[in-house]
């Protein structure tokens, strides 16, 4: 009888506790964003032309906004003469703002053929090889702040009254001033004449040449320029004042550290003693990525004469297998002063082709020394070389 009671009001207890344990609430809030999105900005650089010659419109050259492709020529006038003129306004569309850069590439200035009165002119009755048109020409390019075809005072002018020569020029860039080219439209006045002066020297000459447009992302890019300047660059540096081969990637055998070095060095790289079957390695791993004209300085004195048989080799690798001699150091040839003088040493490394802009780039010293009072000693390695300027 108890044991059923117990049993029962065990029953009664557990389902109350499961009871209570339902209704137990807490305050509670969710907020959801929903389809979060990340999508790439875009920049593409729209042109459009509307162009005269000698005062009339110009089906070819004139267009509406849009990429340009083959057969879009800004100018092809066949048949130009003396005090003849044209105009041609360019519109740049952007999507996002921009660094723009224009370039004039490639021109040919060609004399084609050769007319009597052309070689009479020119006092050659064969004609020059080269064309004279170029020099009988004259383009003035402006900020068409209005698009309207004509110079407003308003307007800026950016190239007045020259000839035509390859270039780059910075429409908009960190050196103009203006900023980046704001979103939308922004037309360039291009006018130009060939002089009323010019003689028959220039009969059948042309100029050919590209014209180009570069828009370039002005967001986290504030130091943009268009004419890219070669900066130089140190790829690599080693006095061993740290006292170590911390810099190195490999140094085997009897390569050591010593002090002594040239002023005002404390240290120096010494090879010393007899190698034996394997020569003795002091390599160094630089990348010249991104550089050009690689320039290999080091200074290097000998203690004791080197003899027939010993070498110290400096060479560079484009890959670490197969190795390209800078200089052989033998036959006791570099013992100026009885080994008490340093010698500065500089090489160009551009042939055989391969050290500019390469993430393997090595260099090392490989030494084959046949006596015990073999020594030859190395210090003040610098690398360097001049940043490569992107192409168009």
């Amino acid at each position: 009888m108890n044991k059923k009671i117990l049993i029962s009001l065990s029953v009664i207890a557990t389902v109350a506790i499961i009871a209570i344990g339902g209704t137990i609430a807490y305050f509670s809030d969710v907020e959801t964003s929903t389809g979060n999105t990340f999508t790439a900005g875009s920049l593409d650089l729209l042109v459009d032309s509307n162009c005269t010659y000698n005062d009339e419109t110009q089906g070819f050259c004139t267009w509406l906004s849009k990429d340009l492709g083959e057969g879009d020529l800004f100018f092809n006038f066949l048949d130009v003469k003396p005090g003849d003129e044209g105009e041609n306004t360019i519109s740049l569309t952007v999507q996002n703002e921009a660094w723009v850069c224009a370039r004039i590439s490639d021109l040919v200035y060609a004399d084609n053929s050769c007319t009597e009165p052309e070689g009479k002119a020119e006092n050659a009755p064969d004609c020059d090889a080269e064309g004279e048109l170029q020099d009988e020409m004259e383009f003035t390019i402006w900020w068409d702040k209005d698009c309207q075809n004509d110079i407003d005072t308003e307007d800026v002018v950016l190239v007045n009254d020259a000839e035509p020569v390859n270039g780059v020029w910075a429409l908009y860039d960190s050196t103009t001033g203006a900023g980046a080219m704001p979103v939308g439209k922004t037309c360039l006045g291009v006018e130009w004449e060939v002089e009323e002066d010019a003689g028959n020297n220039i009969q059948t000459d042309s100029v050919i040449g590209n014209v180009s447009f570069k828009a370039v992302q002005a967001r986290n890019n504030d130091g943009f320029k268009c004419v890219c300047v070669p900066q130089p660059g140190q790829l690599f540096a080693d006095g061993f004042e740290s006292n170590t081969f911390g810099a190195w990637a490999e140094h085997t055998g009897n390569w050591v550290i010593d002090q002594g070095g040239p002023s005002p060095s404390n240290y120096t790289s010494v090879t010393v003693g007899n190698t034996g079957v394997d020569d003795d390695i002091l390599r160094a791993a630089a990348p010249t990525t991104g550089y050009q004209n690689i320039v290999l300085n080091y200074w290097y004195r000998t203690v004791l004469d080197l003899g027939g048989g010993d070498h110290v080799y400096v060479e560079w690798s484009i890959d670490g297998v197969n190795w390209n001699l800078v200089k052989d150091y033998t036959d006791g040839n570099y013992s100026e002063a009885n080994g008490l003088i340093w010698v500065e040493e500089t090489f160009n490394l551009n042939v055989p082709a391969g050290a500019a802009n390469n993430p393997n780039f090595q260099f090392r010293l490989r030494s084959h020394l046949s006596a015990t009072d073999d020594q030859m000693r190395f210090d003040k390695f610098v690398l360097t070389g001049d940043t490569i300027c992107p192409e168009w």
